[in-house]
């Protein structure tokens, strides 16, 4: 989705992220659990739906599929994490309620 809209600097944002995410301790063990094939399948209806939106250019529906999109997965990951380890990041799962959204 970065790519398609050829701005240079989204792009690199994500992959700098993507290579963030890749070497970060507390990814690392929240990924060692994703292998179970339930959770890519709910990952992969959210993906549909936003792609879905994006076809469509409905802007709206796109933000707010990819709002339930990421808070479906925080939610997953936050099942996975150990909260007293020291790579925790709270942070990332601060509450964005729906109502807050400007879509």
């Amino acid at each position: 989705i970065a790519e398609a809209t050829h701005n240079s600097m989204l792009v690199e944002l994500f992959r700098q992220s993507w290579q963030w995410r890749e070497n970060n301790p507390m990814w690392i063990q929240l990924h060692s659990h994703l292998d179970d094939s339930l959770y890519r399948k709910e990952w992969l209806g959210d993906h549909k739906q936003i792609l879905a939106a994006l076809i469509k250019k409905d802007a709206r529906a796109a933000k707010l599929a990819m709002w339930q999109h990421l808070e479906n997965v925080k939610q997953r990951l936050l099942e996975f994490s150990n909260v007293d380890d020291i790579y925790f990041d709270g942070y990332l799962f601060d509450s964005w309620p729906l109502d807050k959204v400007d879509a």
